[in-house]
């Protein structure tokens, strides 16, 4: 089981230590149960010189940088009656820390408490916002619709590894949570302009240990114009380990059903395809029939399923009675003198395509896989997020080239368009040389001077940065442009 701590106006963690917790400020709340199960609470109390031991046991979230704010609500339900939270805070970016309590004094009469808070450090920092998009029925039932300006602690009838391992995903991507709704989607295409962090994500996955030590259970796909069916479902090849009596041919399993194989073989795990620059090639060829089986209500559930007649995700051609959706393959798999010709995906294989908007000589996704796919837009981001990723990383943060990247990002929006930004992945991993840093943002911005045909009106207004400037020289079809130094007049 965890809890859930919320104090507001903490300046820091440390000065979590020594919380008095009373009637006076609403720790009357202090112990809250799973709704239906009133009397659990009721039954701490009466014996609580038992439950002590067992409620420092249990981990808790506890956030130090609450940004309080008077008559905050949510509504629990939308049209559709799903559970939703409706938030719009800034307190939702607050970082929150995982520990324990421990109860140094208490007096149950009166309801109050003397706590002292011990950060665990085997935990990373985590989003409040992590914590609210996993588990809305916490928030609904325990905690209540007034509670910004109230201090809770909760008991959660759910481990802290059930937790963690639901949100692990969105926390590791505290970035704009590109990641958040992975789980519950299944096929994912992120987008945004060069720079903005979407490669970034593959280091980050295999850290993650979302998809086993090291990312074991990903594998990396990149799309390129010659990408076809043949390679990434199932096609015929050369048979380069020939032996005596067999074909000069065999049929090859592509890197999407070798996926469906992996994961059906290991239904109890997730497994990621992790697909770059997914608009580089044709998509509708290369996916094809997929098209169907792809979509979340057609995946199959391998867990408890029969193994004859099947391997991995294949299942023989004269296999009848398929236990749900499933595509016939265009070219069927041949094994050990078996033809496997129906596929059908596994829930537990997700789908991450990631894709450049900012490159104009690609093409765009078609527009019926694109409806199989939850898209998030991945931002640049602004001054401050870059500077507290930057302090994060352990990175000098370079003020005044920031203060420029985020004033070109403005009138790049608003004068051309959002695809034209700069992103924000030229500051890191250059120790915090300004020079190098202003050197890759203009050469981006060259290069999208140039694909979005930007005047020099609005180049000047961007003006210069660590010397150097963005000038067009020559005019027509022959216009460039060009990096010169700030004091360059043409």
């Amino acid at each position: 089981m965890f809890g859930v701590l919320i104090l507001g106006n903490i300046e820091n963690v440390e000065n979590l230590k020594d919380i008095k917790l009373s009637k006076d400020n609403h720790s009357i709340r202090f112990l809250l149960v799973p709704k239906g199960e009133e009397g659990f609470q009721s039954g701490i109390l009466n014996d609580f010189h038992f439950w002590k031991n067992k409620l420092e046991e249990i981990p808790v979230f506890v956030t130090s940088e609450f940004k309080v704010e008077e008559d905050f609500s949510w509504v629990p339900n939308d049209s559709s009656g799903r559970q939703n939270l409706m938030i719009e805070s800034s307190a939702m970016d607050n970082r929150v820390y995982v520990g324990n309590i421990v109860i140094k004094e208490y007096d149950l009469e009166s309801h109050s408490f003397l706590i002292d808070f011990e950060k665990n450090a085997n935990y990373d920092l985590l989003r409040l916002s992590d914590i609210f998009y996993s588990y809305y029925d916490l928030f609904d039932n325990f905690l209540g619709r007034l509670w910004f300006h109230h201090t809770h602690f909760s008991i959660y009838n759910k481990s802290i590894d059930d937790f963690l391992k639901k949100i692990e995903i969105s926390s590791t991507f505290h970035i704009n949570g590109p990641l958040r709704d992975l789980e519950g989607k299944l096929n994912i295409i992120v987008d945004g302009v060069a720079g903005s962090g979407k490669s970034h994500m593959m280091q980050e996955l295999r850290t993650s240990k979302s998809y086993g030590d090291n990312g074991s259970r990903i594998e990396v796909v990149v799309f390129h114009p010659s990408t076809s069916y043949e390679e990434f479902v199932s096609g015929i090849r050369p048979n380069f380990s020939k032996q005596a009596g067999e074909s000069d041919f065999v049929t090859q399993e592509g890197t999407f059903v070798q996926m469906c194989n992996r994961a059906a073989q290991d239904p109890d795990n997730a497994y990621l395809l992790f697909i770059d620059e997914i608009n580089r090639a044709n998509t509708a060829r290369v996916f094809g029939d997929l098209m169907l089986v792809l979509e979340k209500s057609k995946r199959q559930e391998f867990k408890d399923l029969a193994e004859e007649g099947r391997d991995g995700a294949l299942f023989e051609s004269s296999v009848q009675e398929m236990p749900g959706e499933y595509v016939r393959l265009q070219t069927p798999i041949f094994k050990n003198g078996k033809e496997y010709n129906k596929l059908a995906v596994p829930t537990n294989l997700h789908v991450l395509g990631t894709m450049n908007t900012t490159d104009r000589s690609v093409g765009t996704i078609d527009l019926a896989l694109r409806r199989r796919f939850h898209w998030v837009t991945q931002h640049p981001f602004t001054a401050e997020e870059l500077q507290e990723a930057m302090e994060e990383n352990g990175e000098d943060y370079p003020e005044d080239i920031a203060s420029w990247y985020e004033n070109a990002n403005t009138i790049l929006l608003n004068q051309v368009g959002p695809d034209a930004r700069l992103g924000h992945a030229y500051f890191f991993g250059k120790d915090g040389d300004a020079e190098a840093i202003a050197e890759a943002l203009l050469n981006q911005l060259k290069e999208v001077a140039f694909t979005f045909n930007i005047s020099q009106t609005i180049l000047d207004a961007i003006g210069p940065v660590h010397g150097q400037k963005i000038i067009t020289r020559g005019t027509g079809l022959g216009a460039r442009p060009d990096i010169v130094d700030e004091s360059y007049q043409g």
